[in-house]
């Protein structure tokens, strides 16, 4: 399938959600009885679901790596060709992120301990298996890289989806497909604490609806019976969404084993809608420049967010982020405007180049490949 910008979007929104969670709602706090205790208060729970801006990336990973792999089951070059894109489109990033973290902690500023401390060990962020150590530490450790126990779990994921897609029957992946979307919240049933939200095997509910959803489109006059239904596929997604807002004020608590599928299923829902619903005023916002401006440079605002934040907060007021005065709340907009200009320049000089490195690598598809597959 050709790029749509409209995806690109909606990558843009999730990582919104990020920014919003990590800069305000977990950082901002009025003192009681001053004017602005109510307001602030409002808006931080209002925005206390943007956390699944995580659960959106991962739905839409879903959705696009496994159409990747769906479109090219059958290539010659199907493995080759997936993990080189896919090694040059994170490692570099990654690895830069990494490398100054061993500075960073080799010499550890006063007051910083918020970046570094209590972190995993070197090895698990060289073999992405972070996420496991912070589920059995029961902590994310620094916040350098804390994030990337989300990163941890895509890699996991497309380690395997690969061999899954290249290797079970087409008649039978649909099939199995729901079984690994159910075993997600079947897993973290009997998973307590950080783990039922860092494991890769409890978050199987997001990655896989993604791909079902990517196999449903790609069914032969999928889209258009979609299409003459939409109004069963929006009914559906005011229901999820009103859902959510129960989730976001408790008004409704059902637990780790229910909340994440319940956003799985509005996050895949909302992607479906995008994607029949291109040329409407929905993928127009979406594709709109300042969606797929966000989207496009996401992956290293979602790296260094933090440690930029705790930099700037440092600096100016010796200590973590956070934001109850004046001072506190310059500190965040510099982090903010600071993360723009090096996601910019990152995409720009780093990440395209790259990028279109990768895209030399191409899916190879010969009679007698196609024939053995």
């Amino acid at each position: 399938m050709k790029r749509i910008p409209a995806l690109d979007g909606i990558r843009g929104i999730a990582i919104l959600f990020v920014l919003v969670w990590h800069y305000f709602t977990i950082q901002a706090h009025a003192e009681p009885n001053t004017l602005l205790y109510h307001p602030v208060e409002f808006l931080v729970k209002a925005t206390r679901l943007a956390w699944s801006g995580v659960d959106l990336f991962f739905v839409l990973s879903g959705f696009l790596i496994g159409g990747i792999l769906l479109d090219n089951r059958l290539a010659d070059s199907y493995y080759k060709t997936f993990y080189v894109r896919r090694a040059l489109r994170i490692l570099p990033l990654y690895l830069l992120m990494v490398a100054s973290y061993i500075v960073l902690v080799k010499r550890p500023p006063e007051n910083l301990q918020w970046l570094y401390e209590n972190s995993p060990p070197i090895w698990s962020f060289l073999t992405f298996t972070q996420n496991y150590v912070m589920g059995m530490n029961e902590a994310f450790g620094g916040n350098w890289l804390g994030v990337t126990w989300s990163l941890a779990i895509e890699e996991q994921f497309y380690l395997i989806l690969p061999f899954l897609i290249r290797t079970i029957k087409k008649e039978i992946l649909p099939y199995f497909l729901v079984a690994a979307i159910l075993a997600g919240p079947v897993s973290r049933f009997f998973i307590e604490g950080l783990g039922a939200y860092v494991y890769t095997f409890c978050r199987t509910d997001a990655l896989m609806l993604g791909v079902l959803v990517a196999w449903l489109v790609r069914r032969p006059g999928a889209a258009e019976f979609l299409r003459r239904h939409l109004g069963v596929l929006v009914a559906v997604f005011i229901v999820l969404s009103i859902g959510a807002v129960g989730l976001t004020f408790n008004v409704v608590r059902p637990g780790r084993f229910f909340n994440y599928f319940w956003l799985a299923l509005l996050y895949g829902n909302f992607i479906l809608l995008a994607f029949l619903l291109q040329d409407s005023r929905l993928g127009r916002f979406l594709a709109g420049p300042i969606p797929v401006w966000f989207g496009l440079r996401s992956y290293c605002i979602y790296l260094i967010h933090q440690g930029v934040s705790g930099l700037w907060h440092l600096s100016l007021r010796h200590g973590p982020p956070e934001m109850s005065n004046p001072k506190d709340v310059y500190a965040t907009i510099l982090s903010f405007v600071t993360v723009l200009v090096l996601a910019e320049l990152s995409y720009r000089f780093i990440e395209t180049p790259i990028l279109n490195l990768g895209q030399r690598f191409r899916y190879q598809r010969t009679a007698s490949g196609t024939a053995s597959a």
